[in-house]
């Protein structure tokens, strides 16, 4: 079991590389979801232009017991203004 932090770096990691797809891989398996590591699924969407999947992301955090915050917010507005 990847602990928190390990789990958010690698999805940043792979959202740095433009590779969104294996970033929402990662977050949708992850058992214990933080605010950190939705919003790195977040920003992986928006640094390819995939609007539909940050908001998708950010809808799913509630039905996952993670609260959204400005962070969240910011990167899905940016992703649909791109």
């Amino acid at each position: 079991k990847m602990k928190p932090k390990d789990h958010s770096q690698s999805i940043v990691a792979l959202g740095n590389r433009q590779l969104w797809e294996e970033a929402l891989q990662l977050l949708v398996k992850g058992s214990d979801l933080d605010v950190i590591s939705c919003n790195a699924g977040i920003s992986a969407c928006v640094k390819v232009q995939q609007w539909d999947q940050a908001i998708a992301v950010l809808a799913m955090m509630p039905e996952r017991t993670v609260a959204p915050d400005t962070v969240s917010y910011n990167a899905a507005v940016t992703a649909c203004a791109r």
